[in-house]
């Protein structure tokens, strides 16, 4: 969890009636929500598998990732015997808040690059209570982060430990830098671009 190098933050779009089918999720939507047995993909292999009519999950990839959890009232980093679980598809959350992300005019006339780290707490219901911007390379990339996130809203399986859920962190970054060349060698215009194939990622 800590071996976070991109992602975002908050709740996701999970109900979106055009997110319905594709090679991250199988379900069925009725009135633009998911109802049944849906299954969400990492890559080629099954994530999760979660009931939405009994609010189960019949199956859990397994994860022997260390998480921050709080027990009794501090903050820990251990390997839960559950780790927290995204009831959702990854990679669709992330390409709807990297088609919300602008590199603010700001920023892109000052060339100003980095990346923008949100902390997010999530409750023992996997309800997510609160969220910061904890590290930025300017406030207007910090707060472009949280604007694009704000309309988000996402649920999460909660980590288990010692046989009882408990909150958890997760740390949402995201990196803007630019792209000074197009492929014909011309300067291109500024934009929202990172090194890596996508400029936002989740792990969790």
């Amino acid at each position: 969890m800590l071996r976070l190098i991109l992602c975002a933050f908050l709740s996701a779009i999970l109900f979106h009636p055009l997110l319905a089918q594709g090679q991250s999720q199988r379900g069925k939507l009725k009135d633009k929500k998911p109802v049944g047995v849906w299954e969400y993909y990492d890559g080629k292999d099954l994530g999760l598998r979660f009931d939405y009519d009994s609010g189960r999950a019949q199956y859990v990839r397994p994860d022997t990732s260390r998480y921050l959890v709080q027990i009794d009232g501090r903050w820990q980093l251990v390997h839960p015997s559950r780790a927290p679980r995204l009831i959702g598809s990854k990679s669709e959350v992330l390409s709807v808040l990297q088609r919300r992300l602008r590199y603010p005019m700001g920023d892109m006339r000052a060339r100003t690059s980095g990346t923008v780290i949100v902390t997010v707490k999530i409750d023992e219901k996997g309800n997510v209570v609160d969220g910061k911007v904890t590290n930025a390379s300017s406030t207007t990339l910090g707060n472009e982060v949280i604007r694009a996130l704000e309309p988000v809203s996402l649920s999460f399986l909660p980590a288990i430990y010692q046989g009882k859920p408990v909150p958890f962190q997760v740390a949402f970054v995201v990196r803007f830098c630019f792209q000074s060349e197009n492929a014909n060698g011309l300067a291109s215009k500024n934009r929202l671009h990172c090194s890596h194939r996508r400029p936002v990622t989740l792990v969790i």
